[in-house]
Formats: C-alpha cells, sequence, structure tokens
C-alpha cells in the first residue's frame, strides 16, 4: 500500500476526506461523524464520495464557513478517474438557506436560528437534481454566542492532521493560517474557533500565525510526523502482518512524549497489545536524527481492511492553552445560565484546571486517538463543572450545610429563582480536580465519550441516567460514555443515543 495512502488512516482523520485508503470507514450514504473539532458529513454515490466539513461547535445564528471534498473512484484505468471526477463535481450539498457546488471547495453558511431537536439536515443532490443523500448535523439549539477579542493557540499538532484556534472566526473570509511560514488550509470557522490543517510534510519544532481581520496571534508549535504503515492490508481471516510506525521530528525533545495506538477495527484485527494502547516516550528513547519506531503485529479475525490510529503529542493537555479555554468556558456558561461568578472563584476553577494536568491527560491522551478534539472536551468537561458547583451551592445554602448527595429532596426543590452566584468558598469545597478524580472513576477513558444536555419545566430535577442519580440538576451538561442511555427526570423518561464526541439532548417533557 501507498505510504501516503496509509497515512491518512493513522493521522487520525487528517485530510482522510482526500484518500481512498479511508473510504472504508465511511461508505454510508449521509453518514455525518464528529472528529478533530468537525463535524464531517460523506455521502457515497456512484462516482465516488462527497465530503462536507463544519465546525463541530455549531450554534443557532451562528455565521460559519466550511468545506467540500469530492474523491473520485480511481475506476479500472485513468479515463474512469477522469470521467468520475468531471460527474462528482456537479453533485450540490444542500443547506437550509444554501446550496453548494461539490466542486467548489468553500463555503459560507448563516445557520438558522431554530434547530428542531438539537439537528440540521444536511443534504446530496445528484447534478438532475435528485436527492440521493441524507444526513443530520448536530447544532445548538441555545446561541452560543461569540468568543472573546482575541485569538488562542495550541502548541502542538501532528504533522496532516487538523488543529483548532480559538477566537473570533466566522464571517468574512479573511482568515489565514501559516505553519512554518508555510500556508495552512483552513478547513472550518465558527464565531468561536477556527480548524486548520497542518502541513503533511512538517516536523519538529516551528512557528504557527494566525490572522483574522485585525487581529493576530503568533507562537512556537510542536509537530510530530508518523510515517510507516501496515506490511498489508486488507488481511485474510488469520493472516498476520507487522505495521510499523516511525515518528519524526522529535529533535531536542525535553519531556516525554506521548503514543497512543487504537485499534479501530477490533471485529476485523486484533492489535498486539491491546485494542488501545498509551505508551510514553521518553526523550533517552529517541535517535540521533530525532525518531522514535514502534511496531506491532496484528491478526486478521475476518476477511477486511483494517484502521488502526496512531497519535503522537506532548503530555495530551499541554497541547492546550488550558487557562484561556478554561476562562472562556466559565465566562460562557456564567452568562447563559446567568449565575455570577466571583472573581476569585473563577481564578480558582480556572488554577484547578492548570493543577488538574496529570488527570486531564489520562482521559485526553486515548481520546486523542479516537479523534476527540481536546479543546471541545474540556468545554465540557468545565461546563459540566459549573453545574454541579452551582447544585452543590444550592443545595448547601437550603439545607444550611455542605453539599450531600443524600439531600435529593434539597436538591429537587430549590426555588427556581435562588440563581445564587458562585464564591470562592464553594471552589474551595469541591475542587475541580475532585469533580475530575469521580468522573474518571465512572468513565473508560480508552472509550469514546460525549455529552448530553438535561433540561426540564421546571427545572432544578435530579438527573437519573441508566438507574443512577446523578449528582445533577436540570438544567445541566453531563459527559458520558457513548451508546444508547435511558434517561429519567421526574415522570419523564427517554431513551437517547450519545454519539461519539458528541452532544445529544434530552427535554423533559418532549
Amino acid at each position: 500500500m501507498r505510504l501516503k495512502t496509509w497515512l491518512i488512516s493513522i493521522a487520525l482523520g487528517a485530510g482522510a476526506f482526500l484518500e481512498s485508503g479511508a473510504r472504508a470507514q465511511t461508505d454510508l450514504v449521509g453518514e455525518v461523524r464528529t472528529e478533530n473539532g468537525l463535524h464531517r458529513a460523506a455521502f457515497t454515490v456512484p462516482q465516488g464520495v462527497v465530503r462536507v466539513n463544519v465546525p463541530d461547535d455549531l450554534s443557532v445564528g451562528d455565521s460559519i464557513s466550511g468545506t467540500v471534498y469530492t474523491e473520485p473512484d480511481k475506476g479500472k484505468n485513468q479515463k474512469d478517474l477522469e470521467k468520475n471526477a468531471r460527474e462528482i463535481g456537479s453533485y450540490v450539498v444542500e443547506l437550509p438557506g444554501q446550496n453548494t457546488n461539490s466542486s467548489e471547495r468553500r463555503f459560507r453558511w448563516s445557520v438558522p436560528i431554530t434547530a428542531a431537536g438539537g439537528v440540521i439536515p444536511i443534504l446530496l443532490r445528484d447534478p438532475k437534481g435528485k436527492l440521493v443523500g441524507r444526513g443530520n448535523l448536530p447544532v445548538n439549539p441555545n446561541p452560543a454566542g461569540p468568543a472573546p477579542n482575541q485569538i488562542d493557540l495550541p502548541s502542538g499538532a501532528q504533522a496532516g492532521s487538523f488543529a483548532t484556534a480559538w477566537g473570533p472566526f466566522g464571517g468574512p473570509a479573511d482568515a489565514s493560517v501559516s505553519v512554518g511560514g508555510k500556508s495552512a488550509d483552513i478547513i472550518a470557522e465558527s464565531p468561536r474557533k477556527l480548524v486548520f490543517q497542518t502541513p503533511p510534510d512538517a516536523a519538529g519544532p516551528t512557528f504557527l500565525e494566525v490572522r483574522k481581520g485585525t487581529l493576530s496571534a503568533s507562537g512556537n508549535l510542536f509537530v510530530p510526523r508518523v510515517e510507516g504503515g501496515p506490511a498489508k492490508n486488507p488481511l485474510r481471516s488469520g493472516e498476520t502482518t507487522t505495521i510499523t510506525a516511525t515518528v519524526s521530528g522529535l529533535n531536542g525533545l525535553q519531556q516525554p512524549a506521548s503514543l497512543v495506538l487504537v485499534n479501530h477495527t477490533p471485529a476485523t484485527v486484533t492489535l498486539a497489545g491491546g485494542p488501545v494502547q498509551q505508551l510514553v516516550i521518553q526523550p533517552s528513547q529517541v535517535a540521533a536524527d530525532g525518531t522514535y519506531t514502534l511496531s506491532r503485529t496484528i491478526t486478521a479475525l475476518t476477511d477486511g481492511r483494517f484502521d488502526i490510529g496512531v497519535a503522537v503529542t506532548r503530555a495530551p493537555a499541554a497541547d492546550l492553552p488550558l487557562e484561556r479555554l478554561a476562562g472562556r468556558t466559565v465566562d460562557a456558561w456564567s452568562m447563559q445560565q446567568r449565575v455570577p461568578i466571583s472573581s476569585e472563584a473563577r481564578s480558582l476553577i480556572i488554577s484547578g484546571v492548570r493543577d488538574a494536568q496529570t488527570q486531564l491527560n489520562r482521559l485526553f491522551g486515548p481520546q486523542l486517538a479516537l479523534r476527540a478534539d481536546r479543546g471541545t472536551e474540556l468545554d465540557w468537561l468545565v461546563r459540566s463543572y459549573c453545574f454541579e458547583l452551582r447544585d452543590r451551592s444550592l443545595a448547601g445554602r437550603l439545607a444550611n450545610k455542605p453539599y450531600s448527595p443524600r439531600l435529593p429532596m434539597a436538591r429537587a426543590f430549590v426555588p427556581q429563582s435562588s440563581s445564587g452566584s458562585l464564591e470562592a468558598a464553594d471552589v474551595r469545597r469541591y475542587s475541580f480536580t475532585q469533580f475530575l478524580s469521580q468522573l474518571l472513576d465512572r468513565l473508560t477513558p480508552s472509550d469514546p465519550l460525549g455529552d448530553l444536555e438535561v433540561s426540564s419545566q421546571p427545572d432544578r430535577q435530579p438527573i437519573v441516567v441508566d438507574n443512577v442519580t446523578f449528582e445533577a440538576l436540570t438544567n445541566n451538561n453531563v459527559v458520558l460514555s457513548v451508546g444508547r442511555h435511558t434517561v429519567r427526570v421526574g415522570s419523564c423518561t427517554q431513551s437517547v443515543i450519545v454519539n461519539p464526541n458528541q452532544r445529544a439532548a434530552v427535554r423533559c417533557p418532549q
């Protein structure tokens, strides 16, 4: 197999819409996946695959940008490929109020101000106008508002992968990104973030610059690059092969780096060492040329192609501007929930996130190879923590004692006007580190995760998920494992599917 094709499948979806080697995972018409900071729709048609990318933080009323990529089927010869390339460019991607020809790479879209059920349809029509594909894009049904008027940058990203910068993007098409002086492709923008693709040939320490209108930001960027591949793919049942990954760009590594392997096709092959492996690359293990090489044996359980994800980073939380992102979430949550947060409490929350890096690394490491966006997951975590601080503060005031999960009646009947405020004492009684420890006890970091928004009328009601009473009251956000869950709020019971890296919603009553 060609090296470039295999790299697409191990680079956490980076540029997967550009290569046929990744098609096996997205051959369902109208499939929408959320990965690496993007909602990504894939439509399979006779001439190949049409792929659409939009930001994963879509909210009603947003002005966003997205991209369309076509992947023509190669056919039997060059003539077939050229014919398919011409024809696939004539399909039309249809969003509410926006039609984009598939030959146009970029589009801008004003998200409608309402989203029934938290989704908006995305359609694909053939050159004759016939509907040939449909999917649902997850959309926050509540306006999220813009970001602060500054740009924050990551400090690390894998070569050829998607990376995120945070700031007031969207709107006019005047953003630009450069990595090591080379222009980087902008994949999507929202009013709060920009997703770009790092150059596939970048490796090692380099420089990142992002501009939007009159705003700009620049900083150092650590870029590891993964090369290599399996000796054979696909395999027949019982066959074995060796997969080799060589990481370059580790010159001058001062702290241990993290390497995560994930078998994305466990029904097809087994990966020696386990389906999810988080390894540490010590500086002493890096060769003089700045490389590190790893090999694993793969055994086929059935006939077919397989997909092994490989992600390399420094300590996974170290690539994020943790304090800046935590501050953004705290401020947005306070405004949306109308719960004042004292300046001291805000500072304690932010420092608590910074101090929880060890636990965040434990969570983010496997999630990185599961194509999760660490910035999105951090937003979920801080938001959920703020809700829990609110509930503990309210219950403690009502009962005139510190919060206790044995006070469900007190929590259920907090007056709806008692929003109160969060003070430093609330944060000191229950730190972000404590919250994260309890979450990690409940979740398996190597499993894909999602976020569940639960709301009710009246609010301030206990939330029961899968017959377990959570220490949370409506309205709230809860980080959960992926799959089907039964949610009960009072007399209202609903079944909901939480998809990987996506937010689902339950509203009681419906």
